[in-house]
């Protein structure tokens, strides 16, 4: 819960920096600041003479539920994770349309070793595509595969390949921070028989149910941003003073990481702010010299790593983002409205139950989360009346924050039901007055938890799946998961063949690939990948792209689409795959 915002959130700022050759990688310097951290940490204990084993977890059966958590996001990112040839890399990642835009972040992060908006011209004269695309995801990729591979680019095969894998990781490490955040609050911890099952419920949303909607189909990098979300909202609610630097720290990171990631989720921050603040009393606010310094040190570098978002976001058109008519997957939003009904019973009960009685400090700042919860409803809704004016439909981004929505009602609804548990004395071992009595009443208590565990797990769905035995797996991450099978079982196609071929013989030009073969691979999103694996993803290949949705009407669209893009620059070289060979040479014979 603290170091894990610092990784994800924190640490790809550090490709805005200029590298001196002589410095470690990236990468290094990260394992080895990490290491120096815990070592000085260590040092600092035993030189005050404590040799409390504090810097090591105290583990409790509860945390069993990240691992768990992890294991499943692990089981759906199978196939990318275990990927080992660039064809079948290709083959499951061009099943989804926004993994070639992200691709070619990474490659070209990973090959210049620095963002994009950082960069020079592209060699066609233009501007680099994305330059104004938050790419601290992408950045945070580079920086993994420094660790696994080194400072120096790979081959493009060898380098797609580390790109399916590393994507998953970082899917199974943000599954991991949020259900660690949730387990490590002290009333999942204190009231662990009731806990475990409502941290089961999280943790299977966020790998299994509505989280899988997010990270299979091109979004890793938004579903890292609601993770950093839920994430600064879980330490805020922990955090018993505002000087607390640890935590402070990694709240502070998280919200960078959501800045520099997928800004609009930043709506569920100014809540959090007043859930730090809460209660009010002056002592909470009491701290050494130290702390202050250090607390100041952490907000100027927060500070810092939004207005680098702000800069890079600054020549975004606005109204042509939130106008934007793109397609968005289908997800069940009954469970959002069940979610936000469920969030609204239990703010409800825990809130009046603050004015009845006293609460701990903790309580009271989970009460007040639903604040956080308000302010993301709240872009949600203003979101989707400007797209239902302007559009008279719901569109990406309203249809994404509803998804981000759904996700952390999912997390602060347990966090709300679970500090009304604890406030009630529920789901606490009974201190029996003797051995005997322990003995009797604890194992009904435990069994009686892992059997609502085990039920827990399947709120979003079956997870078995024996077809064989008439019993289909219903949860979206089973579905998701044997699709990929089957596209992994299928092998590559055609398509994706023809298409490694043609960037294998590019010697570094632009060129636009054209393909008629809709039934195995869109037009267009051929072409996309054919600039991203050859790096030449520029803002004129991306214009010239355009005139290309002939190609959807078949072979008889090509003379179309090759007289278009000429029109609109002569000098532009045509590839083809070769199932088209002859009807470009007659839509060229009278040139």
């Amino acid at each position: 819960m603290l170091t894990l915002p610092v990784l994800l959130g924190g640490v790809p700022l550090l490709w805005w920096v200029p590298w001196p050759a002589f410095f470690p990688d990236r990468g290094t310097l990260v394992l080895g600041a990490a290491a120096g951290a815990a070592a000085a940490a260590a040092a600092f204990r035993l030189a005050g003479g404590s040799v409390q084993r504090s810097l090591l977890p105290q583990v409790r059966g509860i945390d069993l539920v990240p691992l768990a958590a992890g294991l499943a996001a692990a089981f759906v990112q199978w196939n990318s994770l275990t990927v080992r040839r660039a064809e079948d890399a290709l083959s499951l990642l061009s099943s989804r349309w926004d993994n070639a835009s992200h691709f070619d972040m990474y490659f070209l992060i990973r090959r210049e070793g620095q963002v994009i908006p950082l960069l020079p011209s592209a060699p066609d004269g233009s501007a680099w595509s994305f330059s104004d695309y938050p790419q601290g995801f992408h950045s945070l990729l580079a920086t993994l595969a420094e660790l696994v591979h080194g400072p120096s680019w790979r081959p493009m095969e060898a380098e797609l390949v580390s790109y399916s894998i590393l994507t998953g990781v970082v899917v199974v490490l943000s599954t991991l921070l949020v259900t660690a955040g949730v387990c490590s609050l002290p009333a999942f911890r204190r009231s662990a028989l009731i806990g475990g099952p409502v941290a089961v419920v999280i943790a299977c949303g966020w790998s299994l149910g509505p989280g899988t909607v997010a990270y299979m189909h091109g979004y890793a990098n938004f579903f890292l941003a609601v993770s950093l979300a839920a994430a600064a909202v879980l330490l805020a609610v922990s955090m018993d003073r505002p000087a607390m630097v640890l935590p402070l720290m990694a709240a502070t990171f998280a919200a960078v990481g959501i800045a520099n990631n997928w800004m609009p989720l930043l709506a569920y921050l100014p809540g959090a702010i007043v859930m730090l603040c809460l209660p009010g009393r002056r002592s909470r606010w009491a701290a050494a010299k130290t702390q202050s310094i250090g607390a100041g040190m952490v907000i100027v570098l927060g500070l810092t790593g939004a207005a680098v978002a702000v800069y890079q976001l600054a020549s975004v058109e606005v109204p042509d983002i939130v106008t934007a008519e793109t397609s968005f997957p289908n997800f069940d939003a009954g469970v959002l409205w069940q979610l936000l009904a469920l969030c609204a019973v239990a703010y409800i009960l825990l809130l009046s139950r603050s004015r009845r009685q006293g609460l701990s400090a903790s309580q009271q700042r989970a009460g007040w989360s639903v604040l956080a919860l308000a302010g993301g409803a709240a872009a949600t809704l203003a979101m989707s009346v400007i797209q239902l004016v302007e559009l008279g439909t719901l569109s990406y981004y309203s249809m994404k924050l509803m998804l981000s929505l759904e996700l952390m009602a999912l997390v602060l609804a347990g966090v709300a039901v679970m500090h009304f548990v604890d406030a009630a004395g529920f789901g606490r071992p009974p201190a029996a007055a003797g051995q005997r009595g322990r003995r009797r009443k604890r194992p009904a208590l435990y069994a009686a938890s892992v059997a609502a565990m085990v039920a827990a797990s399947q709120a979003f769905g079956g997870l078995v799946h024996v077809p064989d035995a008439g019993l289909a797996g219903t949860a979206p991450g089973v579905s998701e998961k044997l699709a990929q099978d089957s596209i992994r079982e299928s092998g590559p196609s055609g398509s994706v063949l023809a298409l490694l071929h043609a960037v294998s013989r590019n010697t570094g030009e632009p060129a636009m690939y054209l393909t008629t073969n809709t039934a195995q691979m869109d037009p267009v999103l051929a072409q996309q990948w054919y600039s991203a694996l050859t790096q030449t993803y520029t803002e004129h290949n991306w214009e010239l792209s355009w005139s290309m949705f002939a190609l959807s009407e078949g072979e008889s669209g090509l003379a179309t689409a090759v007289n278009d893009i000429l029109a609109e620059d002569p000098g532009t070289s045509i590839v083809v795959d070769p199932w088209n060979e002859e009807a470009l040479a007659e839509a060229l014979a009278g040139r």
